[in-house]
């Protein structure tokens, strides 16, 4: 990327979560065999005015202040997004939830039926076909006293 003599770039360091302004202050062009090359060198705004090279910056180097917050903004959204879904991976795996536990009282009341004072079942039979009868005829259709 080329910058200017004077600009202003913004150095995002993401594990220290901080902003650092620089100022390109030179811009070097070398003539070597492989041909030419140019580097520019910063200035830090500290008291002893730091420079460097900027090819020794590791962290994320932005042109513009507005470019490091969507960057920034970005990444947040991110890592929220992954910590959602965790929590609710870790949720499901952890803990029963109150839909498969209404259904599963749901299944049990369509295949229980609720004991009468009479004595009388419902059975279905299939095909929407249903029979009424005695609990004790029923215990003896089934093989049991």
């Amino acid at each position: 990327m080329n910058y200017h003599v004077g600009q202003i770039l913004y150095i995002c360091n993401e594990k220290k979560l901080n902003i650092y302004p620089v100022q390109v202050v030179e811009e070097v062009i070398r003539t070597t065999l492989k041909g030419k090359e140019k580097t520019y060198i910063v200035m830090l705004p500290d008291k002893e005015r730091t420079r460097f090279d900027i090819s020794k910056i590791n962290d994320n180097l932005f042109v513009d202040i507005d470019s490091v917050k969507k960057h920034m903004i970005s990444n947040a959204e991110n890592a929220i997004e992954k910590m959602a879904k965790a929590a609710v991976l870790l949720g499901d795996q952890s803990f029963v939830s109150l839909k498969t536990e209404k259904e599963s009282i749901n299944q049990k009341d369509l295949s229980v039926q609720a004991e009468n004072k009479d004595d009388i079942i419902l059975v279905e039979l299939g095909n929407g076909v249903k029979a009424k009868m005695s609990a004790m005829n029923f215990k003896g259709a089934v093989g049991q006293k």
